[in-house]
């Protein structure tokens, strides 16, 4: 399996990981795996809730991320190359969009917002 970094002729190959936030709506289903895979919260939030807190702005912040998970930002960084990451990483929070859920009905929606780094689809 090709690495990656610089082909044998020295040019570099785009890094097979990216940096991604997601906001998604919690679905039954997902409620139920989320609770089998012990997560805190499997239901998420009401979007209601996540709104008052960002003052109805669809994007939040996650600020103040603990130490292990800026170690891990900072080897991706420095793996990938990323510029969102590196961004995140700078800043030291991470911005999470999530205007795809508006005119979903905020008092019954539930959500889950995060952040991962995963394999690029392109």
């Amino acid at each position: 399996m090709a690495q990656d970094g610089p082909d044998d002729d020295g040019s570099r190959r785009e890094p097979r990981q990216r940096f991604r936030t997601h906001a998604e709506v919690v679905t039954p289903e997902m409620a139920r795996e989320r609770a089998a895979g012990g997560s805190p919260n499997p239901d998420g939030r009401l979007l209601d809730e996540v709104l008052a807190e960002t003052g109805g702005r669809y994007q939040y912040l996650m600020d103040d991320l603990p130490d292990r998970v800026t170690a891990d930002l900072r080897r991706f960084v420095e793996d990938t190359g990323d510029p969102v990451a590196r961004e995140a990483l700078d800043r030291g929070r991470v911005v999470v969009p999530f205007e795809h859920l508006r005119g979903l009905d905020p008092g019954s929606t539930r959500i889950v917002l995060g952040f991962g780094f995963g394999l690029r689809s392109d």
